[in-house]
C-alpha cells in the first residue's frame, strides 16, 4: 500500500495527521503483512520570502484576517488537539514565519527511510521546544535557513553547508560522537539505577529460593552482561550510525 502524504513542516494539523496517520499503520500491521510506504509531498502552508524576518503572530493575523483573541482561540484548539495525541504545542516560542523551502529540500535529500524521523525533528524544535539553537548542525542549518534566508551567512547551496548532511563528515563530527557518548552514559546509568533498585529489593530479605527473588536475581545477572557490553571500547563501533542521544532529553542520573 502506497500513501501520498501532503504536509508542510510548519503545520501543526500536517504534524497532528501525521502521527494519528503513523498510529493508524501500526495498528494496521498487527493483522496485516503488507508493506506500507509513505510518499512525502511538499506543500508551502504560507510562501515566505527568504530571510524576510516577519513576525510569526502579526503574519498569521494578517493573513488569516482576524483579531488576535481569535487567533489565540485558533492557537488554544490545535493545542489541545495535540494534547490528544501526545503532542506538545508551544506557540509562545515561535517567533519568525520561516520559509519552508529548505526544510522540505533537506527532506528530499534524505533518504526515504529517515524522512519520516527528520520531518519530525523539524516540527519537533519549531512548535515545541524552542530547541533550534541545541539542535545538531545540519538540521539547525536548514531552520537557519527556513527563518533567517542563510546559516552563518551561507545559503543552503554554498558547499560547505551541503558538507554538513554527508553522512562521513557526520559520523566523524565531534558533536555526533558526543551523542554516542551520551546514550551510552545514560544507558549505563539506567542499569545501574535498576540494579540498585533490584539489590535492594533482594537485601530486604526476600526469600532467595521464591520465583520473585529468582527473577530478581537473573535481571541483575543480565543487567551485569548489559554493563560490560556498555563499557566495551567496542560498543561506540556497534552504535555509530544510530541516532545517540539529544542532550534536550537526557535523563538525569
Amino acid at each position: 500500500m502506497r500513501i501520498q502524504l501532503i504536509e508542510d513542516t510548519v503545520c501543526p494539523w500536517c504534524r497532528i495527521g501525521s502521527h494519528n496517520l503513523n498510529e493508524a499503520i501500526a495498528e494496521w500491521r498487527k493483522t496485516h503483512d503488507e508493506e506500507v510506504v509513505i510518499e512525502y509531498l511538499p506543500y508551502l502552508l504560507d510562501p515566505v520570502e527568504p530571510g524576510s524576518k516577519e513576525n510569526f503572530r502579526a503574519r498569521f493575523e494578517q493573513r488569516k484576517g482576524v483579531p488576535a483573541a481569535q487567533v489565540d482561540q485558533m492557537f488554544q484548539r490545535v493545542t489541545e488537539a495535540g494534547k490528544q495525541a501526545g503532542i506538545h504545542f508551544d506557540f509562545g516560542k515561535v517567533e519568525i514565519a520561516v520559509d519552508t523551502v529548505p526544510g522540505h529540500e533537506l527532506i528530499a535529500l534524505v533518504p526515504e527511510t529517515k524522512k519520516a524521523a527528520v520531518i519530525e525533528a523539524i516540527m519537533k524544535a519549531y512548535f515545541e521546544d524552542g530547541s533550534a539553537e541545541a539542535a545538531i548542525p545540519p538540521l539547525k542549518a536548514v531552520l537557519s535557513v527556513m527563518a533567517f534566508g542563510s546559516y552563518e551567512g551561507k545559503s543552503i547551496e554554498d558547499p560547505e553547508v551541503r558538507t554538513l548532511f554527508d553522512r562521513d563528515t557526520v559520523l566523524q563530527s565531534d558533536w555526533y560522537k558526543e551523542r554516542l557518548e551520551r546514550y551510552k552514559d545514560q544507558e549505563i546509568a539506567y542499569i545501574e539505577r535498576s540494579m540498585n533498585y533490584i539489590q535492594a529489593y533482594l537485601a530486604k530479605g526476600t526469600n532467595a529460593s521464591s520465583n520473585a527473588a529468582r527473577r530478581a536475581q537473573l535481571e541483575v545477572q543480565r543487567a551485569k552482561v548489559r554493563l560490560e557490553a556498555l563499557r566495551n571500547p567496542s560498543y561506540m563501533e556497534i552504535i555509530t550510525g544510530s541516532i545517540g542521544k539529544d542532550p534536550l532529553y537526557t535523563l538525569n542520573k
